[in-house]
């Protein structure tokens, strides 16, 4: 079994748990930095709640690495 099968099972069993509460759990992999990122959404108005980490701070770290990179290529 591949490790992004068992993370989905893990993740369908950890939202079947949570079904009693209002809100559920979405992943996604932020493929640039590699990695996972984790968003809290109301049920009922699909609104998020919380994002672990938040989506800005991916963005920011891989446009860090970008610019890193670009110095690299610089230097040389």
């Amino acid at each position: 079994e591949s490790d992004i099968r068992r993370f989905e099972s893990a993740i369908n069993g950890i939202n079947n748990k949570i079904k009693q509460t209002h809100t559920r759990f979405e992943f996604t992999y932020h493929e640039a930095t590699k990695r996972v990122a984790i968003k809290i959404l109301d049920k009922e108005t699909n609104k998020v709640i919380r994002e672990i980490p938040p989506e800005e701070s991916l963005e920011m770290l891989e446009k860090l690495w970008e610019i890193a990179g670009l110095f690299v290529d610089e230097s040389r």
